[in-house]
């Protein structure tokens, strides 16, 4: 199973909470994944990644770089554990040229792995365009199940009124498109019931 995106690269910091599970990077509101949960969820597809990807070599976000490294997390005591760290550090490269993607690929090796796909793809179609709404991030994502191709695409936003928003997004596969939209309002300000 491979997952791209065409994101920002990373960052030192970023690179290495991903390696190690650290993530000292909560109030950054502009990182995607700031809580550290998400990627960890994915390792019921494979414990074993691959990731290729570009990074910045500087603070300043001026020079980048490429690195390819496969972790492995497969271990159940310590010692597999400690053993995966090393195969992982032995596994890293970094190259000078830059990649459009990163690229994450699950070496999905179990039943366990291939049902979490199955459930994952489910899950896409049922809810892929209410994840796009609440992460406008997201323009398009395409979804290619052994040559079945889906894309949805973010359509322009339509204000109803001062407060109430139409959004659309376009789902086109191989033998038609259809149009999902939702009426949504947003509010920023204090709220008593929270504060």
């Amino acid at each position: 199973v491979k997952f791209k995106h065409d994101g920002a690269p990373f960052t030192a910091n970023t690179r290495y909470g991903l390696l190690y599970k650290f993530s000292d990077d909560k109030e950054n509101q502009e990182s995607t994944g700031r809580f550290g949960t998400g990627f960890l969820t994915t390792h019921c597809l494979s414990k074993i990644v691959t990731i290729e990807s570009n990074m910045y070599l500087n603070e300043e976000c001026t020079e980048l770089c490429v690195f390819e490294v496969t972790m492995y997390r497969d271990g159940l005591i310590s010692s597999e554990l400690i053993e995966g760290l090393k195969k992982m550090r032995d596994s890293e490269k970094f190259f000078k040229q830059t990649f459009d993607w990163t690229t994450f690929t699950y070496h999905v090796n179990s039943d366990s792995g291939r049902e979490a796909i199955k459930l994952g793809v489910q899950n896409f179609h049922e809810n892929i365009t209410q994840t796009m709404l609440f992460c406008k991030e997201l323009n398009s994502v395409e979804l290619n199940d052994n040559g079945t191709i889906i894309t949805i695409k973010r359509l322009p936003q339509h204000f109803i009124s001062e407060n109430i928003v139409l959004s659309k997004y376009e789902i086109i596969n191989s033998n038609n498109s259809c149009v999902r939209r939702f009426l949504h309002s947003h509010y920023e300000g204090p709220s008593k019931e929270l504060s």
